[in-house]
């Protein structure tokens, strides 16, 4: 996995820029302006992993030229299994162990597994030869090549005293292959905004024979076979000699005396070039060349997470960096884009997903992964500013990013849901509810409603974040009159009661905001309008509406993961207690235990709510709870 991105010199990045990528999380964005400086990361990327034409800044190029202690470099530091190095793991081994010890990497070394390396590996440019090996700026260049020196044979080691050239370039060319030996360890595949997929799915492409995950030049020689191709070289020489015979005083004689028959990599050339150009790709009947500039777009990230998702097992690490995949879609088709992607990053944990966008909806709608704000800190200075998605909203509510960003943000997101919701022939519909947790019960519950109402269920982090979205989105549909889909917006009860007066009510169809009551009367769950009144002044969580009997079969299941075994003692004490239940059938009403056992209760389930949802999923495949809200929920999409 790539952790980071040093770069000097290359295309908008003047001078040494340390550019953030990600440790553990395998779908990024980059945010910013145009010319701010995202595709430059790719791009560089591409010199990098691809052997790409380096496109150096202008500035510094025209600044009376390059010394070695100034020569544009790429490098990348990268997190690995010691699995994944066949070969000098003890080169590696030391230069982990330096890196680890360097300030710099303090906060990354905390984060690595026992069984990771972090290594570091990058070229510098020269302007008329071929790079050399770079492990950062000079002095650490410097260190780390030391380092590696340190594991040579005293022979070398004598041998480089000499300092002559050519002892010199050999061991150079060392420091290359150590560096191109990691590099060589990621398949890196970009796709540009320009990028036509007509020009990048034929199979000539090397990206698209990457996406395949087969090595087609390796599948094409073990079809043609040594034996095959000396049997082609044979015939052929005959055939020439004979050809030669008839001619007299003439003859054909080879070239030169270096070259007299046809080699493998040659005419695998050949088949790759005549053979693939001659297919192209369709989606359905349509070629993909005649699709419109945004279903191209759309195409190309399909085809990408189809071609991905085939390989069963990904052996080698993939980063799939991808330029505005936003790019002449439908703001109908922005939310979906990116559902697609961020899946397809989860696809496999040797696959890392990199995105730069201008679409700021992304940003309440993705579960986990980093984003990174680029601004303009000074005229040769680029400025990050990242965080995490879980974070997302506590970070904008200390406006510790741009100012902007969270109502772009929402708006993004608004614009396209309206959009989805105006389709005329099979519009989307929308669940807006608080947390995973929640979409994990609601997406099993309503799994039929998914399919038949074109349903989508979207966490966005808290009831602030619900009700905030559900304000933005009465304005538009209360304007249009063309809007054929429905949004249910779901929130909890908590003990802030002033909150929900501020909740403004709907006379729309298409649209409410609900949330969950337990009624003390009644002793079960219920769905009320957000703004109405309080009856009940515990707080109600998706947690407390469920069913009882499965409720507390999920619940002994999960206690095993319990790590503090007083606290699993004192729960596993009070759920095998008899005396402690009720006949009520509601997960909240059916306990009668007292306040400071429940607490306990309630604390154990705020730590493990997904895991307590995923295993409350798993035992109804085999049992079938009855929950009345649940079918509210259902009669509203079908129109009721």
């Amino acid at each position: 996995m790539i952790i980071e991105l040093q770069v000097r010199h290359y295309k908008t990045y003047n001078g040494m820029h340390t550019i953030p990528i990600a440790y553990k999380s395998d779908f990024v964005t980059y945010v910013g302006e145009n010319g701010i400086g995202k595709s430059s990361i790719f791009e560089a990327m591409d010199s990098l992993f691809n052997k790409k034409v380096w496109n150096i800044n202008l500035k510094a190029s025209s600044g009376g030229g390059f010394g070695n202690r100034n020569n544009p470099y790429i490098v990348g530091v990268f997190s690995l299994k010691k699995s994944e190095i066949k070969s000098n793991l003890i080169i590696y081994e030391k230069i982990d162990e330096f890196l680890r010890n360097e300030k710099s990497y303090e906060a990354i070394t905390k984060k690595l597994d026992n069984d990771e390396l972090l290594t570091i590996a990058g070229k510098l440019y020269h302007t008329n030869k071929q790079p050399d090996a770079c492990f950062g700026a000079s002095g650490f260049d410097k260190k780390i090549k030391d380092i590696i020196f340190s594991t040579f044979s005293e022979d070398d080691k004598e041998k480089h005293k000499e300092a002559n050239q050519k002892t010199i370039n050999k061991i150079e060319r060392k420091y290359f292959d150590i560096s191109e030996y990691i590099l060589n360890l990621h398949s890196y595949i970009y796709i540009p905004v320009e990028m036509d997929i007509k020009e990048f799915s034929t199979l000539v492409n090397s990206e698209m024979q990457k996406l395949t995950g087969k090595d087609i030049r390796k599948e094409i020689e073990d079809i043609i076979t040594e034996p095959k191709l000396k049997e082609i070289n044979t015939s052929l020489n005959s055939l020439v000699a004979n050809i030669s015979d008839t001619l007299d005083i003439f003859k054909y004689d080879f070239k030169s005396a270096g070259k007299k028959r046809i080699f493998m990599p040659a005419l695998v050339s050949i088949i790759i070039e005549e053979y693939f150009d001659l297919r192209i790709l369709k989606k359905g009947d349509v070629e993909v060349s005649n699709l419109s500039s945004g279903e191209k777009r759309k195409a190309l990230v399909e085809l990408s997470k189809s071609l991905l998702e085939a390989q069963i097992d990904i052996d080698e690490n993939i980063i799939l960096a991808i330029d505005e995949p936003e790019a002449s879609l439908s703001i109908t088709k922005c939310y979906f884009q990116f559902e697609e992607l961020y899946n397809l990053s989860k696809n496999s944990p040797n696959l890392q997903v990199l995105i730069t966008t201008h679409w700021y909806g992304h940003l309440p709608i993705i579960k986990d992964g980093i984003a990174h704000f680029l601004s303009e800190k000074s005229e040769n200075k680029i400025e990050f500013s990242s965080f995490e998605f879980q974070s997302y909203y506590e970070k904008s509510k200390k406006i510790t990013l741009p100012e902007h960003v969270s109502l772009k943000s929402k708006n993004d997101l608004v614009q396209s849901i309206v959009a989805s919701l105006r389709i005329e022939e099979n519009p989307y519909n929308w669940l807006i509810c608080e947390g995973s947790s929640d979409k994990i019960y609601l997406e099993y519950f309503l799994k039929e409603e998914i399919e038949k109402y074109n349903l989508r269920i979207l966490p966005l982090g808290g009831d602030a974040d619900v009700t905030s979205i559900f304000k933005y989105l009465l304005l538009p549909l209360e304007e249009k009159s063309t809007i054929n889909g429905r949004v249910f917006c779901l929130i909890d009860t908590d003990k802030e009661i002033h909150k929900y007066k501020k909740i403004p009510d709907s006379n729309l169809k298409n649209i409410v905001i609900e949330r969950f009551e337990n009624d003390n009367d009644k002793k079960e769950a219920t769905l009320k309008k957000a703004s109405s009144l309080i009856t009940n002044l515990n707080p109600t969580a998706i947690e407390n509406v469920l069913d009882k009997d499965v409720f507390l079969k999920s619940l002994k299941e999960i206690l095993n993961d319990v790590e503090n075994t007083i606290q699993q003692n004192t729960i596993n004490m009070i759920i095998n207690d008899p005396a402690n239940f009720t006949e009520y059938n509601n997960s909240y009403y059916c306990f009668s235990v007292r306040d400071v056992d429940r607490n306990t209760i309630d604390n154990f389930i705020s730590l493990k709510k997904v895991k307590l949802a995923k295993k409350y999923v798993e035992l109804c495949q085999t049992e079938t709870p009855d929950l009345p809200w649940v079918e509210k929920i259902k009669s509203f999409f079908k129109g009721n």
